[in-house]
């Protein structure tokens, strides 16, 4: 809820994950033990990436059905919608009169620095080994949201493909979560912080297909991190022989 420039949650009793999130099944566990209901609602795209002993309910746009669908099972006073890389956008329409802005989302990165994806291999790339726990208020600009918190970290040095840091990731993430949420039941109010609008980028969704192909004319340094960024999980760099 927000109330003089302060985030808190009274009363929360149900949480609706928005996307998908290799963790989304810990933070669920982790919810039932609060007394709080989970439900997860995902897209088309990402349902090949939950885990199958969940359940869910798959929406192509968030329309009438969605909305009939949620408040047939919600009151929204009593419901958080956390959105963890949803693939949907979200109108002005629907985070006021819809969510009454009981809608977060959790980054994966520094903002406003770092907003959109393929943030483990644009670290890489960058030799950026700052790692960033944030969570804030979806609005209809993506990522610009108000940061309600934020942990930082360094990833360590054994940390070299994205793979690394997704483990290393995923483990602070688990933690952050548990105490924002602990904290919401607790009634914690939460300053605000806005974004400015004279700094930051925007980095886009990078595809190992597409993007991976290496520019021999950089440095071997940049080669070696371009190699590493689309390690494991991806298919890896690829280059023309002949």
């Amino acid at each position: 809820m927000l109330k003089n420039n302060k985030f808190s949650f009274k009363n929360l009793k149900n949480i609706v994950f928005l996307g998908e999130n290799q963790c989304i099944k810990e933070f669920i566990n982790f919810n039932k033990q609060l007394g709080i209901t989970s439900e997860i609602i995902t897209s088309p795209h990402q349902v090949k990436s939950i885990d199958k002993s969940l359940n869910f309910k798959k929406f192509i746009k968030l329309n009438e059905n969605f909305k009939t669908y949620i408040k047939s099972r919600y009151k929204i006073e009593e419901t958080l919608f956390i959105s963890l890389a949803s693939r949907w956008i979200f109108s002005e329409n629907l985070i006021n009169n819809f969510f009454k802005k009981n809608i977060i989302n959790f980054h994966g990165a520094r903002l406003p620095f770092d907003s959109g994806s393929g943030g483990f291999s644009w670290n890489i790339m960058r030799n950026d080994r700052i790692c960033v726990q944030l969570v804030h208020l979806v609005t209809k600009k993506i990522d610009k949201g108000p940061i309600i918190n934020y942990e930082k970290f360094l990833y360590p040095y054994e940390c070299k493909i994205p793979k690394d840091f997704y483990n290393f990731y995923n483990s602070k993430f688990i933690l952050f979560y548990k105490k924002f949420v602990s904290n919401l039941i607790k009634d914690k109010k939460y300053n605000l912080l806005e974004q400015p609008n004279y700094i930051g980028r925007y980095n886009p969704r990078l595809y190992a297909e597409k993007d991976g192909w290496i520019d021999w004319s950089q440095s071997s340094e940049e080669i070696f991190n371009f190699i590493n960024a689309f390690d494991d999980p991806y298919i890896g760099a690829s280059t023309m022989i002949g």
